[in-house]
């Protein structure tokens, strides 16, 4: 098969144009945490070190396992009623 540039051109429609810009949107905090890190520490990072990194990485682990647990407990009851009975819409 002989590749062609017809193979890699796609239809392009509002659906298209509109999912583009959302994931644009949604990826805009990433990309401003990404340029701050070439700026180097901030006046008020001496401050968020000494006061609050410790509680913020031990609620972020807490959400975490919480999550974690739920999603495991959620999930593996829910397989298990669709796997063991017959109801509508299963």
């Amino acid at each position: 098969m002989k590749f062609t540039w017809k193979h890699l051109k796609r239809d392009t429609n509002l659906w298209s144009l509109f999912l583009v810009i959302i994931g644009l949107f949604i990826s805009l905090p990433l990309l401003s945490l990404l340029i701050h890190l070439w700026k180097g520490p901030g006046e008020m990072w001496g401050h968020i070190q000494e006061y609050l990194l410790l509680d913020y990485i031990q609620n972020s682990i807490l959400v975490l396992i919480g999550t974690g647990i739920l999603s495991f407990l959620i999930g593996t009851s829910s397989a298990w009623i669709v796997s063991n009975y017959e109801f509508k819409g299963r």
